[in-house]
């Protein structure tokens, strides 16, 4: 079952015991972004953000990543193909990582295209 990833990062914090204004000063980031991501206001943050939130909190990126994406058997992918698509993903550079984001978007985009047409 998919949990939302505000839900993870807040109980991570709170686990940790520390404010919201604490985690974001060690991830430098604003407080207002933590507040958003954990209120689902922003749902799909930036993965630099994620990545400084995980080390914030002592936690791997794959593993927020992981428990905050949709059930394996919902997307209908072998574990070992989602364990292989976030441990490449954690080796692309920023704008790689951009990049796969923009083709995905178009991707779906055209899929959504071909769908309605």
């Amino acid at each position: 079952m998919t949990t939302e990833l505000g839900t993870l990062v807040r109980r991570a914090r709170e686990q940790k015991g520390i404010s919201i204004r604490e985690l974001a000063r060690r991830a430098d980031i604003p407080s207002t972004t933590l507040r958003d991501i954990e209120t689902a206001r922003v749902r799909s943050p930036r993965v630099e953000t994620l990545e400084a939130i995980a080390v914030a909190l002592g936690v791997s990126l794959d593993l927020l990543m992981h428990e905050a994406a949709p059930d394996v058997a919902a997307v209908h992918l072998p574990a070992a193909q989602v364990a292989a698509l976030f441990s490449e993903w954690a080796m692309l550079t920023p704008d790689q990582r951009e990049l796969v984001l923009g083709i995905i978007q178009l991707l779906r985009a055209s899929q959504s295209a071909a769908a309605q047409g």
